[in-house]
């Protein structure tokens, strides 16, 4: 055998295993740079489109859609790593819905999404998609009637059609394939790549849109994934996948521990996806092992929730009374000022009325002295005449 024939054998042999071939490699479907590339290719045209905008800004799901328009979800803050969702749910239990760590269990609750995405945590349950059949929509029928499964190559075909749609269902119909996109990439992802037609009856109008609780169905679904993991017997040919919104365990392990702090200048953003870099918590995790990470259990966040509602009441119950002060001094105020305005209003009524008194007086002094006046003035012209009779006389030689 030929030198390089051997050091080829021995390549082959030496190779490292691939995560493929790593049996605890477990693929997360969930990718939150997937709908980044959506948002970036279709940015251009939605600058212009503020109907479309508009409408976005009217669904449930504007809060995350907007933090990926505005470039604050990229990769460079939420690029993830399976391994570290990977080792998180390991210590995952189906029972109790719950995640150990080293200062108890704690579990994930449906406040802790809406505050991490800031999706509704009110409103009916969603549907159920694990029998799903398409609906009879003229949505459905009008961009996917020539497809068996909604996928994501489909829906971003779909998406260029509705943006060239000059008539009035165009800025709808881009409205409902962003929002499936956003589903089929993140928080309704599952193993097969595909998305239920479910969800397309769920989005269909805009108060559809908001009959139900998405911060529930989003966590409802990831343990869902979970739970099936779980059951599923390992293929030694092909690596599990889990369906859900996973991406969810590593935003939940930044709001629940101290292990990182928010990126500058992001500390009071919204949704709370955006304050926190995916990175930079892979990299603290790197260094610890689960048994290390220490994650407010559910007790002690719910004293601290509680703690934080009797503050909250205080706060109220605190400016409700400042409120009152400020209303009773101001009451005060203004009666004294409709006091000091009756006074001034009595002076000047006062002042009018001596004024009119002076008028009255100057009036009959007038009268008095007019026919006084009359007499002396009478008494004059006869004295006048008088003189003129005596000027006129002739006289005497």
């Amino acid at each position: 055998m030929k030198k390089g024939q051997q050091s080829s054998s021995k390549t082959k042999t030496n190779k490292k295993p691939g995560r493929w071939e790593d049996p605890n490699y477990v693929q997360i479907k969930s990718n939150m740079l997937s709908f980044t590339a959506t948002i970036d290719n279709i940015r251009q045209k939605l600058e212009s489109r503020n109907d479309v905008k508009t409408l976005l800004s009217k669904t449930p799901f504007w809060p995350l859609i907007e933090a990926y328009m505005q470039k604050r979800l990229t990769k460079v803050e939420c690029m993830k790593s399976n391994y570290d969702i990977v080792r998180l749910i390991k210590d995952y239990d189906t029972k109790t819905r719950k995640f150990k760590f080293n200062d108890g269990h704690s579990e994930m609750k449906s406040q802790d999404v809406a505050e991490i995405f800031g999706l509704p945590d009110r409103g009916n349950k969603l549907p159920s998609t694990t029998s799903s059949t398409r609906p009879n929509l003229h949505f459905v029928k009008k961009y996917f009637s020539g497809y068996k499964k909604i996928t994501k190559t489909t829906i971003d075909k779909c998406l260029n059609l509705a943006l060239e749609d000059e008539t009035e269902e165009g800025p709808m119909d881009v409205t409902r394939l962003i929002i499936l996109q956003l589903f089929m990439t993140n928080l309704f992802c599952n193993s097969g790549c595909t998305l239920a037609w479910t969800y397309t009856t769920t989005i269909d109008t805009l108060e559809e849109m908001g009959k139900y609780n998405w911060a529930q169905g989003v966590l409802d679904y990831m343990y869902f994934g979970l739970e099936q993991a779980k059951k599923n017997k390992k293929d030694k040919k092909k690596q599990p996948s889990v369906s859900g919104c996973l991406v969810l365990i590593l935003y939940w392990l930044c709001q629940r521990s101290n292990l990182i702090t928010p990126i500058p200048g992001r500390e009071k953003m919204t949704p709370g996806a955006v304050k926190w870099s995916l990175q930079e918590l892979s990299a603290k995790l790197h260094h610890l092992k689960n048994n290390q990470i220490k994650v407010k259990s559910t007790k002690v966040q719910e004293e601290e929730d509680a703690a934080e509602e009797v503050n909250e009441e205080h706060d109220d119950a605190a400016q409700e009374e400042n409120e009152e002060e400020d209303d009773a001094a101001e009451e005060v105020d203004e009666e004294h000022d409709d006091v000091a305005e009756e006074e001034n209003e009595e002076e000047d009524d006062e002042n009018q009325e001596h004024e009119v008194h002076q008028h009255h007086h100057l009036q009959d002094d007038i009268q008095t002295e007019i026919p006084e006046f009359k007499s002396l003035r009478k008494l004059l012209d006869q004295s006048q005449n008088t003189r003129r009779m005596i000027y006129s006389l002739p006289k005497s030689t």
